[in-house]
Order: structure tokens, then sequence, then C-alpha cells
């Protein structure tokens, strides 16, 4: 709670209705009683979607905490598409409550499926980097940009799994300024569709030292043409 809050409550991000000041879980999360029921979870726990992953996977596996469907994935498409920034911190403050009830982390290290420059500019921000520093506080892990985006590829949605593949191939390299030999790290982003981002995220981390990657996605996909 902030002192601007006085003057512009939070409303909820679903129905947009005012969320009262003394519930604080209601104002950290941006979601009325209502709304945050219709988000439906993840069904099957941490492997449940192992069918989705390429044919050559690089990470152990990937947890996904809601299904990208409804209500959440209006809040998703609001957040990548009408700049609802805020939105992106409270899907984060969200999703550590839930993970930090199913799952205990150490030694481990975040890290945000980067953007391309040129997108960031655009968007203005890059919204797995903004659900993994809610994370962080969450859950009490580090969060480093270990990854550059150093190819501007075509958007992912749409694109057939094998195309998926091929767009993201050598996308990424690892920040110069970080030593990655034998550390262990978990790609965050917003959705799993086909997997193939952060198989390559994971791959080059793997190449570059990096002793072992899982994933952290906040929803899965419910269809191959949704995502990025």
């Amino acid at each position: 709670m902030n002192f601007l809050d006085w003057f512009y409550p939070p409303a909820c991000m679903g129905c947009r209705t005012l969320l009262p000041l003394s519930d604080k879980r209601r104002c950290a999360v941006w979601l009325c009683t209502e709304c945050e029921a219709l988000i439906e979870p993840s069904e099957g726990g941490l492997q449940a979607h192992a069918a989705r992953y390429p044919k050559t996977v690089h990470f152990t596996q990937n947890d996904s905490a809601f299904a990208y469907d409804g209500i959440l994935r209006d809040i998703i498409r609001d957040v990548k598409f009408r700049n609802k920034k805020n939105h992106a911190r409270a899907l984060g403050r969200l999703w550590a409550d839930i993970l930090k009830k199913r799952i205990s982390f150490t030694d481990v290290t975040l890290v945000p499926v980067p953007l391309h420059p040129k997108k960031e500019r655009g968007r203005g921000f890059n919204q797995a980097e903004i659900l993994a520093r809610e994370l962080s506080k969450g859950l009490n892990l580090p969060v480093q940009n270990t990854l550059i985006r150093v190819t501007d590829t075509l958007p992912q949605a749409g694109l057939p799994p094998a195309q998926r593949i091929e767009n993201v191939a050598d996308a990424f390299r690892i920040a110069p300024r970080y030593n990655i030999r034998g550390k262990s790290y978990i790609m965050v982003d917003d959705i799993f569709t086909t997997g193939a981002s952060l198989n390559e995220c994971a791959r080059t981390l793997l190449d570059g030292g990096a002793r072992e990657v899982a994933c952290l996605t906040l929803s899965v996909s419910l269809k191959k043409e949704d995502g990025v």
C-alpha cells in the first residue's frame, strides 16, 4: 500500500471494480475474489505438458501455474498490447504467492526470457523481466538479465512448431558480464506454448557452462497458435 492508493485506489484487472484498501492481498494482486476464482490453474503439476516439449529438450522441466485462457488471457494481452505494466507486477505477485506454497527453491537464479532491444523499446518494458523481479521478491531468489536477444525474430504466435524452432535458433547470447559456469538457472516467461524460445535459451546457457536450466511460466496455452 502506498500514499497514492488513497487517491487512486487499485481496481480489479478483470472487472475494473475498486478494491477495498483494507484488503492488502486484493490490493497486491489487483484482483477481486470473483475474478481471481475465474483464473484456471494449470492441470497436472510439473510435467503435465511434457508432450509439448521440443524433440530435443535442454531444460529439465517446466512449471506453469495457470491456463492461458479466459480472464488471464485478457489480462496478459492487456499487459503486452495495451501497456499495462502494473498488471504485470500484480500477476507476478499472484504467481509468487502460488509458487511459494508449491515448490521449494534453493541455489538458483531467475532469468527472464529477453526481448530484442527494438521490441522492448517499442513496448516500453519486458513483461518477463517484470514477472521475474516480482518472483525474486516473493521467493527470495536472485534475478539476472543473463541472456540478451541478438536477433529481432518474427513473433512466435501463429508459426507452426517447426518454424518456431527455426525462428529462435541462435537468437540469444550470454551477456558478457556474467560468469555462468557451474550455476543453475530458471528461465521465466509469461506463456508456454511449444517451449521453443525457452528451449533455445536453455541451450544457450548450457553451452555457456551452466549446470542446469529449468523453466517457470505464468501460464500454458491451450491452443498451439497462442503464445510467443
